[in-house]
């Protein structure tokens, strides 16, 4: 089978680039969507896992949000900004392209996020009955809670007053107050534990565009997908690293109590872990027989 296939479809008339994995197989074919989170795009390491599926025999579409990697914008000032709100329009909006494919079955799509992808998908299936499955790995499923982990204690105050500088000058028309989203300890970034610039790199060694406007951060820590969880229908997978430096753990478990049908898989391991080896391996068989009983 080919490994995959070059799509593009829109979003408020944004492209979005995407790759589309067709598996062998008789149509119509079940089908995942896949993204990745915070500013990363599909070329950090998601072709692995979207690869499996489409070896399970699962059509699999993976998507860059709009402004990042390949993915268009047409306001500048939005290239590399994190918005929640953009981000879940993106979701709708590759979730509205599959159900136009007469390839797919559009009673068997499941939807797989990390990171603060992770949260997405429980906002979107709380919101969309349709969805038949998801998979939440390492979720951010409230940005307070995952802030409140930052080092040094002053971090979140320093990102706070960048965001503020960095709508000022939005404001005036001056160019955007640009931050690394991952930098090393103690930098201003909005991901900045021991664990974070390794993390990236083991996932992404071309690191490529590393920034966002430090406005992103002005709204994120009211984020909070836990307050969803109890309108989700579907099952539900909770792929959580018990050592992770960047998301709350405690708080995706207890968001996994109050999903009403909820699976939780906890791993040794920090927030990149399951991107690599050896952990991916368990990860991921965990991930296909899931969805082998509930897709």
């Amino acid at each position: 089978m080919d490994k995959r296939e070059d799509i593009e479809f829109k979003v408020n008339g944004e492209r979005i680039s995407s790759w589309f994995y067709k598996p062998d197989g008789p149509k119509p074919h079940k089908a995942m969507v896949l993204a990745h989170g915070l500013g990363a795009t599909k070329e950090c390491n998601l072709d692995q896992y979207a690869l499996r599926f489409q070896e399970a025999g699962y059509a699999v579409l993976v998507f860059d949000y709009r402004g990042f990697g390949d993915s268009g914008v047409k306001d500048k000032k939005l290239s590399q900004l994190i918005s929640v709100r953009r981000q879940l329009q993106d979701w709708m909006g590759a979730l509205d392209y599959l159900r136009t494919r007469n390839d797919i079955d559009h009673s068997n799509i499941g939807i797989w996020g990390t990171s603060f992808s992770g949260g997405h998908v429980l906002r979107i299936a709380s919101q969309d009955p349709r969805i038949k499955a998801v998979i939440s790995q390492i979720p951010n499923v409230d940005t307070f809670a995952s802030i409140s982990l930052m080092e040094p204690k002053t971090q979140p105050l320093r990102l706070a007053i960048a965001g503020i500088k960095d709508l000022i000058m939005t404001i005036l028309g001056r160019p955007s107050f640009q931050i690394p989203i991952v930098g090393e300890p103690g930098e201003l970034a909005m991901l900045s534990s021991s664990d974070a610039m390794p993390g990236l790199l083991s996932i992404s060694p071309e690191t490529g565009i590393n920034s966002t406007p430090a406005r992103s951060n002005l709204l994120l820590p009211l984020y909070r997908p836990i307050t969803s969880v109890k309108k989700i229908k579907c099952p539900v997978l909770y792929c959580i690293a018990k050592q992770d430096k960047e998301v709350s753990s405690k708080k995706a478990l207890k968001a996994a109590e109050k999903t009403a049908n909820a699976t939780v898989k906890e791993y040794e391991g920090g927030h990149f872990a399951p991107y690599n080896p050896p952990l991916f391996e368990t990860v991921i068989k965990d991930q296909l027989e899931f969805l082998k009983e509930n897709l």
